[in-house]
């Protein structure tokens, strides 16, 4: 299983406002996950069984933010993209993350004993933060 983000907020060409803060600014993210894995069930005996369990996940995502009234007030006739283009970033993060977990588990059941299990899991954490807020740069 995965997916993939891409997304963008603030401002627009065409907007005919800067009233609403978000407008001065402009917020992209972009990221992916992805889950897998497998589960193998065996019978050794009509009460007795084992199970493996293998998994893997792994997440990354980036987001940039910038400041499009930094450099002042929004000149008339000058494209958006051109504003994004100039305006200084005030916030940045890179990150990821990923675990790989196996586990094993072993089932037996008896009249007598009742149900005994025992097992275990090692589980392998990737992280890797990544974050940077520029310093005096107010959002507006």
């Amino acid at each position: 299983m995965s997916g993939r983000d891409n997304i963008r907020l603030g401002a627009r060409e065409g907007q005919k406002s800067d009233d609403e803060e978000v407008n001065n600014l402009d917020i992209r993210y972009n990221g992916w996950r992805s889950a897998n894995g497998f589960y193998w069930h065996r019978y050794w005996a009509e009460r007795r069984w084992d199970c493996w369990v293998c998994s893997h996940s792994q997440a990354q995502g980036g987001s940039q933010v910038r400041n499009i009234l930094r450099n002042g007030p929004r000149p008339p006739g000058v494209p958006v993209e051109q504003l994004i283009a100039g305006a200084p970033l005030i916030y940045s993060d890179d990150s990821r993350e990923g675990e790989t977990t196996l586990k094993y588990d072993l089932v037996s059941q008896s009249s007598r004993m009742g149900k005994l299990q025992a097992g275990g899991a090692v589980m392998i954490f990737n992280i890797n933060y990544s974050s940077y807020l520029f310093p005096r740069f107010p959002v507006c």
